[in-house]
């Protein structure tokens, strides 16, 4: 096997992202959990909804980013399995993210991160641009209104 392996960079950054992702998946769920508290029921307005879907889409996609970077960095023994004992290369990217199993004909083929992150991602993340849209333009109706 003629494998060309990653560089620890690729794994220096997924445990970034994973140690980093992890303390800010907390607080997003805490403040949007404080969000749901019945003495903020009184104070609930169109911009707080958008922001607060906005929020949670984030949130999600946060999620399954680390999800998909602890697939890379489980990937021992698995990225043989997927990409074969045939594969001359294997490199990784971010953005998406995946890993890559280069064949000897030149024909490539994604393995290890799950086939629903990066689809999943994009959607929570287009939520997430328009809802956050959509709650500052509500919210600057609603200071102009007020301030007149």
């Amino acid at each position: 096997m003629a494998f060309a392996s990653y560089s620890s960079d690729t794994e220096l950054a997924c445990i970034a992202i994973v140690l980093a992702g992890i303390p800010a998946l907390c607080a997003f769920v805490m403040y949007l959990g404080s969000r749901f508290m019945p003495s903020k029921w009184g104070a609930i307005t169109p911009h707080a909804v958008g922001r607060d879907i906005s929020l949670a889409a984030v949130t999600a996609s946060l999620t399954l980013y680390v999800w998909g970077c602890l697939h890379i960095l489980d990937r021992q023994g698995r990225t043989v399995g997927e990409c074969g004992r045939n594969a001359t290369a294997v490199s990784s990217d971010f953005i998406p993210l995946r890993i890559i199993c280069q064949m000897p004909d030149g024909s490539s083929h994604e393995a290890v991160v799950p086939g629903y992150v990066n689809p999943s991602i994009a959607v929570l993340l287009l939520l997430a641009i328009g809802c956050g849209i959509r709650s500052a333009l509500l919210y600057r109706r609603e200071r102009a209104r007020t301030m007149s």
